[in-house]
């Protein structure tokens, strides 16, 4: 994974049941600090695995300054019988009955990387013609940048203190390294819009994350 302090990472990985009988699994994370506080892993973190079955997991990850990972993620299983629910499964089990997942950081960075955004607007600005068509749907396009080494995933973000919504097409998805996504954005009025000041202060937002080859636009629901 690359070094990129602070920022939040989605990961897909398969856990494999390569055993003859149903296995229950538990992903569970204990953060690096003296209490080593344990906690479920974001999403559908257990279930039971069929004999010779494969389970998709999406995993958030975060470094922090330090260039250290503030928590770790274990993989509890055990062999059930045929029946039993992932209901079933409490409790964070021990650890010393876990098998700890292991990440490895690459500190080389991407120079594109440095920067705090992991996607650019192309072009970087726009001027909508919001006092000729007031109160009225405007539909726009402009390109996204994704100038890392990374897949990167995107998806819209409004602000409550906006006058107008703002939808996109397609509405996230993922952009492979070194790749551009053409988006439309249409601007829907919450109100009448009285004055050109009132419309200025309206931000449009791009919410991104890294994540693993493989992932898909669904995952970052």
């Amino acid at each position: 994974m690359p070094h990129l302090p602070n920022k939040e990472m989605k990961f897909i990985v398969n856990v494999v049941n390569t055993t003859d009988f149903y296995v229950a699994f538990n992903v569970y994370i204990i953060r690096r600090n003296a209490a080593r506080d344990k906690r479920p892993a974001v999403g559908a973190s257990k279930g039971i695995l069929a004999p010779r079955s494969t389970k998709r997991q999406i995993l958030h990850w975060i470094i922090d300054e330090t260039e250290e990972a503030v928590e770790d993620f274990f993989v509890w299983s055990r062999v059930v019988t045929e029946g039993v629910d992932s209901r079933d499964i409490t409790g964070y089990m021990v650890e010393e009955e876990s098998k700890k997942l292991l990440f490895i950081v690459n500190n080389k960075e991407s120079p594109a990387c440095r920067s705090k955004e992991l996607i650019q607007f192309e072009p970087p600005e726009l001027s909508l013609p919001l006092m000729m068509m007031p109160n009225k749907p405007l539909l726009f396009s402009v390109n996204i940048v994704n100038s890392t080494d990374y897949y990167v995933g995107f998806d819209r973000q409004n602000l409550q203190t906006n006058v107008a919504w703002y939808f996109i097409k397609p509405a996230g998805g993922i952009m492979p390294p070194r790749s551009t996504q053409r988006i439309v954005v249409i601007r829907v009025p919450k109100k009448k819009e009285e004055l050109l000041s009132e419309c200025q202060d309206d931000k449009f937002l791009l919410w991104s994350c890294l994540v693993s080859e493989g992932a898909k636009a669904s995952d970052l629901l």
